[in-house]
């Protein structure tokens, strides 16, 4: 019936990857079930990917829920965990959050993720559901954001991944090739 695809499918060879619509080749699958997995295992938040072209709900956001809630995903007993949906019944990408993911991916940083599918969407499937990972991860990696849903400021060894090292690389290159040119330039002017 209408209901088979919100049902427990557990036959699914990637747990965590529901690719319904066919969107996905069978490497593509493979390769975004290890990153999922990869989330996972550093966040301790569960991660689905949801692809659909029917809909029996009257959202895209309430397939998601309900498909989140019916299989049970979610790490511990608030079923911590994040799961992004494209609904191409209704032409949507919905992302529904449970337990700290709701604390982790406050609004701000759901519309962030949304834009950078909608970005990476031209290219492909498979492309922006890479990226929405990354984003959602690179989120996880800074941290809870304040109460007033301002990001958390950077510190120590997280600031030096940040920093734009090629810049500062070529520059202090440029820099020293500027000063052995000087002191070439003294030292052939002393000895002349």
């Amino acid at each position: 019936g209408k209901f088979s695809t919100l049902q427990a499918i557990h036959k699914y060879l990637f747990e965590d990857i529901y690719d319904f619509a066919g969107k996905f080749s069978s490497s593509e699958e493979k390769r975004l079930y290890k990153l999922v997995s990869k989330y996972i295992d550093t966040y301790n938040m569960d991660m689905v990917i949801v692809t659909i072209n029917d809909n029996p709900k009257d959202s895209a956001t309430a397939y998601g829920q309900d498909f989140y809630d019916y299989n049970t995903f979610g790490i511990f007993d608030s079923h911590d965990g994040i799961l992004l949906l494209y609904d191409f019944y209704y032409n949507r990408v919905s992302i529904v959050t449970t337990g700290r993911a709701n604390d982790m991916y406050h609004n701000r940083r759901i519309e962030e993720l949304k834009k950078v599918i909608s970005d990476n969407i031209k290219t492909g499937y498979y492309e922006s559901t890479v990226s929405f990972i990354d984003k959602a991860s690179s989120f996880s990696e800074l941290g809870y954001p304040l109460k007033d849903g301002s990001e958390p400021k950077r510190k120590g060894i997280k600031l030096l991944k940040v920093l734009p090292w090629p810049g500062i690389l070529s520059f202090s290159l440029v820099t020293t090739v500027i000063l052995i040119v000087l002191l070439i330039l003294v030292l052939m002017k002393i000895l002349a």
